[in-house]
């Protein structure tokens, strides 16, 4: 379980479908995990967006002893491919039952990298990818969000004379306010006009 503490640690800004509150709970659980062995990075500022490639894999940035990071997320899951063999089929790396190729460990994999990264290591002092130490990600998934639902308009005869109602409603109202305008706008202008009126000439000065 990741406590809010753990939580605020991240910044995330996901310009994905992903879900965010899942990216979240994997930084977090590894950014736990990895602070175990290292003080640092204390904070992390996430931008999650798709790779350009097409090829369902996982790929990063990470900007020397800093905070800041970028994880390149495939736009959808593909089949995984080495050699030209499928290793694993596309529907199946969603789940986690199948070990480091799964998108959740890569993902997670891909974060501890880059988290190294933040730590100034270039990659001749870093550990292999696949000899990470990991925390346990059984139950982690990688949801894409839910599609927004579009409100359904009603275009029925007396649905479009409602509409035409309210408008009419709301442009009443700005007619009024208007009206009121032009009022207080005269009546200022009369009163100056007077004042004007009621005041003498200044005295031409003695040569």
């Amino acid at each position: 379980m990741i406590g809010r503490k753990g939580m605020q640690r991240i910044s995330l800004v996901n310009r994905t479908d992903y879900n965010s509150r899942d990216l979240r709970a994997i930084f977090a659980a590894v950014l736990k995990q990895y602070h175990r062995s290292h003080a640092k990075p204390e904070r992390v500022n996430v931008v999650c967006e798709y790779r350009r490639k097409r090829d369902g894999f996982c790929g990063g940035y990470g900007w020397y002893d800093s905070y800041r990071m970028k994880i390149m997320l495939p736009k959808e899951p593909k089949d995984l491919v080495y050699a030209g063999i499928v290793v694993l089929k596309a529907e199946e790396r969603v789940s986690q039952s199948n070990g480091d190729y799964t998108l959740v460990q890569r993902v997670a994999r891909t974060f501890h990298h880059e988290l190294d990264h933040l730590r100034g290591l270039r990659h001749s002092e870093m550990k292999p990818d696949r000899k990470r130490e990991l925390p346990d990600l059984t139950g982690f998934q990688l949801r894409h969000r839910a599609p927004k639902k579009e409100a359904e308009v009603d275009r029925s005869p007396d649905a479009k004379i409602e509409r035409l109602r309210a408008r009419m409603k709301r442009w009443e109202s700005k007619k009024k306010r208007a009206e009121t305008a032009i009022k207080t706008i005269t009546r200022k202008i009369r009163y100056y006009e007077r004042r004007a009126a009621a005041t003498p000439p200044p005295a031409t000065p003695e040569v």
